[in-house]
């Protein structure tokens, strides 16, 4: 009687339509995801009104975005990306105020990178690691104090989420969307994200070439998502030019961070960054 109730179960459930379970694996994972980014978002906006900013730059990216609703929306500061200043300024034309401006747009996008953490864990791993993922971001204090204040970090970081979610669900030229609006929010998505992409196409292209029996996987298909990035990074560089009379447009930020470097040659720089790293991982983080 027992195995004839699990057979009939088990008939049961194999004629509902395929699609549906897809479908409800989606909605799950949304689900979970909206409930972590509102737990988030709320947690962010108190910390706001308790924190009293990161970082000195928090003063200088309320000059930046005063002066670019005060422009029109036509001063470009050439030492920052333009993303977050230009949405900061946007929302300061709603509320008056820049400092409130910029941080409804740190919150928000505080908000949309736990979701995504949680949408992927759910989605890609089990329902246990989207939440536990989703729970751990919203609480852990960098995530949430950086996107408590008007700074860009966490625009920047949520976007690069997002093309991360939309390359595991070969949504590639989404991806390429948000890699774009990664890049201009921060640059460096040039060091980070892009080289992490280029070693997957690298190595699933290896594998195929070692193993003839197997064919190139999804990751090959990346290759279409990068041509975005490219044109925006072509693009920007162009504008960088025009202004002022140089392609490099990460020259002056280059300099600022490793100015106290520079008499040193590659090999004294390389060891001042192991020992930098020496240090985080055996004093900072223990």
């Amino acid at each position: 009687h027992r195995r004839s109730a699990r057979t009939d179960a088990s008939l049961r459930k194999s004629s509902l339509p395929m699609s549906l379970t897809p479908l409800a694996k989606l909605r799950s994972a949304t689900g979970a995801a909206t409930v972590c980014g509102a737990i988030a978002l709320l947690y962010r906006a108190w910390l706001s009104r308790r924190y009293f900013g990161a970082e000195e730059e928090d003063w200088g990216n309320l000059g930046i975005t005063f002066g670019t609703l005060q422009s029109g929306f036509t001063y470009v500061e050439m030492e920052h990306m333009p993303l977050f200043t230009g949405l900061a300024a946007a929302a300061t034309a709603l509320t008056g105020d820049a400092e409130l401006g910029g941080e409804m747009i740190a919150i928000l996008s505080g908000a949309i990178g736990v979701a995504a953490v949680t949408w992927m864990g759910w989605r890609w791993l089990s329902p246990l690691a989207g939440v536990l993922a989703g729970v751990l971001l919203t609480f852990q204090p960098d995530s949430a104090l950086y996107a408590a204040t008007p700074l860009r970090i966490s625009t920047f970081t949520a976007l690069s989420l997002l093309a991360v979610a939309m390359i595991g669900e070969r949504r590639h030229w989404l991806a390429g969307l948000f890699l774009s609006l990664a890049f201009l929010c921060r640059f460096d998505i040039l060091l980070t994200v892009v080289p992490a992409l280029g070693l997957l196409v690298g190595v699933d292209w290896w594998r195929s070439r070692t193993r003839p029996e197997l064919q190139p996987g999804d990751a090959i298909h990346l290759v279409p998502a990068l041509l975005p990035l490219s044109l925006t990074v072509l693009g920007w560089s162009a504008f960088y030019k025009m202004k002022l009379g140089t392609w490099a447009f990460w020259g002056g930020v280059a300099e600022r961070n490793t100015g106290e470097y520079g008499h040193l040659g590659l090999t004294e720089r390389l060891g001042h960054g192991l020992e930098t790293l020496g240090g985080v991982f055996t004093e900072v983080l223990p």
